[in-house]
């Protein structure tokens, strides 16, 4: 039987200018951030991106969705347990990769993330620019194989008051590292970007975002995701 993890891994090889095009550590790094909560969920709208903080234990769902073209797609499900951090937040996801690549399995994935806001211009009752840094480390473990990803981004977040509810565009470039262990080790690095847009409290505490997630290499295929979260905030 083969992976998920495996087929991410053909489609990193093989792509539009072939296997020449990259490295095994470029590859690797590939596998490793889709396969865990790097890069297999695309981003969702954080507390201080609309200029408040969160105040105690919440929760959101998450769920990515990337075709492998020919192979199949993989569709991941992930549960994030979050809270509170000075001015920023952190998280705790647990969740499951599966795929309808014929004769392949899927994997458990696990992952930790903290963020922070670095700089914002403007108001949270009107127009409200923000710059955060997050940092998520992600664990998956395929059949016969273990991956090891860790990724640091900078997300720009615009948030815009509409009465009660904020719409909040975003876009969350940044770089991360992957270890593969299957018949010996391979690392690398990739870049990344993610976005999306977010609509928070359309009920208190309540945000609903879409969005999108690329590690960028030949061959390589985008997330597409979904977000729904609950936040109490401070």
């Amino acid at each position: 039987m083969r992976t998920a993890f495996l087929a991410l891994g053909i489609v990193a090889s093989v792509g539009p200018r072939g296997i020449q095009a990259q490295s095994e550590g470029d590859a690797a790094a590939y596998a490793a951030m889709v396969s865990t909560p790097v890069a297999a969920l695309s981003p969702v709208v954080l507390p201080y991106m609309t200029g408040t903080a969160q105040g105690g234990l919440g929760f959101a769902a998450k769920y990515g969705r990337m075709s492998l073209g020919d192979l199949g797609s993989v569709n991941t499900l992930v549960a994030d347990f979050t809270g509170a951090a000075g001015k920023g937040s952190w998280g705790l996801e647990v969740g499951y990769l599966g795929t309808t690549c014929e004769g392949c399995t899927g994997n458990v994935m696990a992952g930790l993330h903290l963020e922070e806001p670095l700089a914002a211009s403007g108001s949270k009752t009107g127009t409200l620019f923000t710059l955060g840094m997050q940092g998520t480390i992600g664990f998956a473990k395929p059949t016969d194989a273990t991956a090891w990803a860790a990724g640091v981004t900078l997300p720009v977040a615009l948030s815009v008051a509409a009465g009660r509810a904020q719409i909040v565009p975003f876009v969350s470039p940044g770089v991360g590292v992957g270890l593969v262990s299957v018949g010996g080790s391979h690392t690398g690095y990739r870049f990344d970007v993610g976005g999306g847009v977010g609509v928070t409290n359309v009920a208190p505490g309540l945000g609903l975002t879409v969005g999108a997630q690329k590690v960028l290499i030949d061959g390589g295929r985008t997330v597409f995701g979904l977000g729904v979260s609950w936040t109490p905030l401070r």
